[in-house]
């Protein structure tokens, strides 16, 4: 792009999209590390000189195609695809060095199968497309451990083969889809710590796995892992998942669905829990808990009123973090 244009004076850190290894010994750059393609128009403050300096860059706008070569630059770590009318990415991205990808509001519409070649990819971020499927291509990429789409609703299902990830996946978050079910092989998922399925308004069951963990030991006995928080925000659930109700459950946010009645039972069956939201499930009542841990409800548009909730078994519930209509 023409904001790289220089007069010889050399790259420096205000090269927009260009991230770098920083020699501080010489104060230059050692090497290339990420690339950030943006086609907003953004600037920031130094907060040392105060001066305002170009981040990204507006000629990124209208690039629809990711080129092959940038797979030459040899110690690439990152690319973020960002605010633009990208269409395609070239296959020979395969043979780049990244371990991290983050693609948001763009239009791109499916990843090459290709991608699944990445050997050090561990980090995806994928938000505000225009996928029409989910992208099952990374699920040959072994070493993920933090996986996040979305945004996309022409997502419908996810594909089993996310069990692939099972070697070090222990971030996994997908919202804002149009997924009616997920693939029954969370025992495999077992290093993931916090489950989070926001805002799939077609969701409204869990596979069994998501409650069976526990890792069993080659000569017998099992070692207590797996989920210890699960986010059910926005989505169709009539009632507390089964799956949820474990021990070592200690964070279990469930608002905005079509939930009327809970029962104590629900509640009692995890005795982990550290943190509740209901919050816009149209509740008659509220049963009387016992659980020294709580320390956080959220009964916010509810229906009910402070006064109609017995919060007395609950002796770590501060009230300051008891949040209900008055």
């Amino acid at each position: 792009p023409p904001s790289w244009n220089f007069d010889g004076e050399g790259i420096d850190q205000t090269w927009c999209g260009l991230e770098f290894e920083w020699d501080v010994a010489t104060d230059s750059p050692s090497e290339l590390i990420g690339l950030v393609i943006d086609g907003n128009e953004e600037y920031e403050i130094n907060s040392d000189t105060w001066e305002e300096r170009l981040v990204s860059l507006p000629e990124f706008k209208h690039m629809k195609r990711l080129p092959g070569c940038i797979a030459n630059i040899t110690t690439l770590d990152g690319i973020t695809i960002r605010n633009c009318d990208m269409e395609e990415i070239d296959p020979d991205l395969q043979y780049s060095p990244l371990t991290s990808l983050t693609i948001t509001n763009t239009r791109l519409k499916r990843i090459p199968e290709e991608l699944g070649n990445l050997k050090h990819l561990c980090d995806v971020w994928i938000e505000g497309n225009q996928l029409v499927e989910f992208p099952e291509a990374l699920t040959n990429c072994h070493d993920i451990y933090a996986f996040v789409l979305k945004d996309e609703p022409g997502v419908t299902s996810v594909p089993m083969s996310i069990q692939n990830w099972s070697k070090k996946l222990i971030s996994f978050s997908i919202s804002g889809t149009g997924i009616k079910e997920l693939p029954d092989v969370f025992d495999k998922l077992y290093k993931i710590s916090t489950l989070e399925l926001e805002n799939n308004p077609n969701l409204s069951t869990l596979p069994e796995t998501i409650g069976l963990t526990d890792i069993p030991y080659s000569g017998g006995g099992f070692t207590p892992t797996g989920i210890t928080g699960l986010v059910l925000d926005g989505c169709s659930f009539t009632s507390i998942p089964d799956v949820a109700k474990r021990a070592r459950m200690q964070y279990f946010s469930i608002c905005n669905n079509k939930i009327t009645n809970v029962s104590k039972a629900d509640f009692d069956a995890m005795p982990d829990l550290q943190t509740l939201r209901l919050d816009g499930n149209k509740l008659s009542t509220f049963p009387a808990l016992t659980n020294p841990l709580l320390g956080y409800l959220s009964l916010m548009n509810c229906g009910l009123h402070k006064s109609q909730v017995d919060i007395s078994g609950l002796p770590n519930l501060s009230p300051y973090y008891f949040y209900c209509d008055e």
